[in-house]
């Protein structure tokens, strides 16, 4: 269960030799997310047409996950049951680093410069996340689901079987809307959208932070992260912690915030 916590980056970035080989279903399934994505974006704004793929996302991200080659790093530690969870995060953010080094070098192609931050903002919550989930797995889901087939629907389905995964479950709808936004940073990149190209540039950055404070957001209510002193001095990482003691204070349970904590979300 703990890949389907983690966004597996843009079309061009699946396409890397580095990352994986595309099966031909792979890659027609992968090119029609995104023919859906272009399609839908002419009649519908970013958050609908992300909420309406998420179910589609979500099983290609699984199936993406399966497809990597068990020779090439990533597959290999997370199906390795005896390897340590430190490990496993280092090779996570090893893949993403490598990725987002890239996009920094092609800043000149436009929106890499801020996909590039984006990735690093979310690969300092996403280690943190992966290590305490594997150390304490039963924070993900807190029944047996080894003989259930692991599908979007099936996270609704966990949800009614224990309200203490609302949390979790929300935090994989925010990583969903955070990939989406990668893809479609790398369908501008690639001058692949053209109707309503202006409007959707304008907005897909905003998209893409909110989903991101989001995930940030539903960790921490999820207990999977709390952001360190460091991260708190930033006022985007700042803002999850915030947006999280008023979302827990508004379901009963309370937590207190300092004054400047609040100064800054009335700022933000």
């Amino acid at each position: 269960m703990f890949v389907e916590l983690f966004p597996i980056l843009s079309r061009n970035d699946l396409h890397s030799s580095k990352f994986l080989v595309l099966s031909p279903l792979l890659e027609e399934k992968l090119a029609i997310y995104v023919d859906i994505i272009k399609a839908r974006l002419t009649k519908e704004d970013l958050e609908f047409t992300s909420n309406s793929l998420h179910s589609y996302l979500f099983d290609l991200r699984l199936e993406v996950f399966r497809a990597i080659d068990s020779r090439k790093g990533l597959h290999q530690v997370l199906s390795n049951e005896k390897t340590n969870s430190l490990d496993i995060a280092k090779e996570i953010h090893e893949v993403l680093d490598d990725i987002a080094s890239e996009k920094e070098k092609a800043s000149h192609i436009p929106f890499n410069q801020n996909l590039a931050s984006l990735l690093k903002d979310y690969q300092s919550i996403s280690d943190l996340v992966l290590v305490k989930a594997i150390q304490d797995p039963n924070t993900i889901i807190p029944i047996d689901i080894s003989k259930m087939h692991m599908s979007y629907e099936a996270l609704r389905y966990i949800e009614a079987l224990s309200s203490s995964f609302t949390y979790v479950r929300k935090m994989i709808d925010a990583s969903l809307n955070f990939e989406f936004g990668l893809f479609v940073l790398d369908l501008l990149a690639n001058n692949d959208i053209i109707t309503k190209k202006d409007q959707i540039e304008q907005e897909i950055n905003p998209f893409t932070k909110n989903a991101l404070c989001e995930y940030g957001t539903y960790a921490i209510l999820s207990n999977l992260w709390n952001p360190t002193s460091t991260q708190l001095d930033q006022p985007f990482f700042n803002k999850m912690k915030i947006k999280a003691s008023i979302i827990s204070s508004e379901s009963g349970n309370t937590k207190t915030f300092s004054m400047n904590q609040l100064k800054q979300l009335t700022a933000s």
